[in-house]
């Protein structure tokens, strides 16, 4: 009887506790969700960075005048969004925004410019970018496009004539076309330090039809001279049009004049120095086409440090090549002894070794080094 009684009340004891329990497992089942929409509710107060395109075509323009386009962004969240000043991989385009802060809903027109002149005809493509606080778009990339139409085109648009031999003219060919059909070329100018070692010539101008409309092309002989000393000459020629939109092109003329005299080495490295010691050296020097002639001096002409002027330099010159008798020699063995460096520092500059050969009268010999002092440590 009393094992029976006990078996009965275990059960409503658990009963009772499980009733007991209940509210409060449904008290906490109740929190959850208000939780959960607290938190639905912070990640909804977010903006969001919307644009309508990802590529701006700006599709055929002259090389003339800078061209606009505009594009569109929005803030489609529901908090403010921030966008810097867009970032360009050229300088040749450029988008400004007047303000920084946009509110939810809000739209916005950002101009788009790109500045052609002075760039190569054809296809360009260049990238926009928009950093803003949009989680889910920190960085947005919008690529503008455009195809270079030039007002004027040069072909070739330099002129490089190579190596030229000395007392040797080369000439090439050069052609400017317009889009006008009585476009001409009128008045050239040369400027640059080798301006006067160059000729430009007009031949003439004619129209002709291109893509279905006729233009006009000027044809221009360009000469290197018979008397460009050795070294590069170097020059611009500047050339004026009847067109308004582009009255001055620029084209840049060059050429390496070969010399009958060669030095070996032809550029020297002295090395590091020590404050007071001198330098001396041995180099060869010889006429390519074994015809005699002599060494009438050597300069020193220091580039850096700079103020320091020119000074003869102590040489001795040694004829190892002659043709035979008492004839001059065609290739000399020269000992240079360089002044002393008085102070601590990179040295640069040139030896200048003086001939009777004509047009290269100068043989420049380029040296580098650096000079230390123990004493300072410099």
């Amino acid at each position: 009887m009393t094992v029976r009684y006990q078996q009965a009340f275990v059960p409503t004891i658990a009963f009772g506790l499980m009733l007991a329990v209940a509210p409060a497992a449904l008290a906490q089942g109740t929190n959850q969700p208000a939780s959960a929409q607290t938190q639905q509710g912070q990640a909804e107060a977010l903006p969001r960075f919307e644009i309508e395109t990802r590529v701006v075509d700006m599709g055929v323009i002259l090389d003339s005048e800078p061209a606009k386009a505009t594009v569109t962004f929005r803030n489609a969240g529901n908090a403010v969004l921030t966008v810097p000043q867009p970032s360009t991989t050229c300088g040749c385009t450029a988008a400004t925004l007047q303000k920084n802060e946009f509110q939810p809903g809000e739209s916005y027109e950002v101009e788009v410019s790109f500045d052609p002149r002075g760039r190569h005809a054809g296809k360009h493509e260049q990238t926009l970018t928009f950093r803003t606080n949009d989680r889910n778009n920190p960085v947005v990339a919008v690529k503008v496009t455009a195809f270079v139409k030039p007002v004027v085109s040069i072909e070739p648009q330099q002129v490089n004539l190579g190596t030229v031999a000395k007392r040797t003219r080369k000439e090439t060919l050069i052609s400017l076309t317009g889009m006008m059909p009585d476009f001409e070329v009128y008045h050239i100018t040369l400027v640059g330090e080798g301006a006067k070692y160059f000729d430009v010539e007009i031949l003439g101008t004619e129209t002709i039809t291109q893509g279905g409309s006729q233009s006009g092309r000027t044809d221009l002989l360009v000469s290197l001279q018979e008397g460009a000393p050795p070294g590069r000459a170097q020059a611009m020629a500047v050339i004026r049009t009847n067109d308004s939109r582009r009255k001055l092109v620029t084209v840049p003329l060059g050429g390496e004049i070969i010399g009958d005299v060669s030095v070996n080495p032809p550029r020297m490295s002295l090395g590091t120095l020590v404050v007071g010691q001198n330098v001396d050296d041995v180099i060869e020097i010889r006429h390519g086409r074994n015809e005699p002639f002599r060494i009438t001096g050597v300069e020193w002409r220091p580039l850096q440090p700079s103020g320091q002027k020119p000074t003869p330099m102590t040489y001795v010159a040694e004829a190892i090549d002659t043709q035979g008798g008492n004839q001059p020699a065609t290739a000399f063995r020269v000992k240079l002894t360089m002044p002393d460096f008085e102070q601590a520092g990179r040295i640069r500059g040139n030896i200048v070794l003086l001939t009777d050969v004509p047009l290269e009268e100068q043989v420049m010999l380029p040296y580098v080094g650096r000079v230390v002092d123990p004493r300072t440590g410099q």
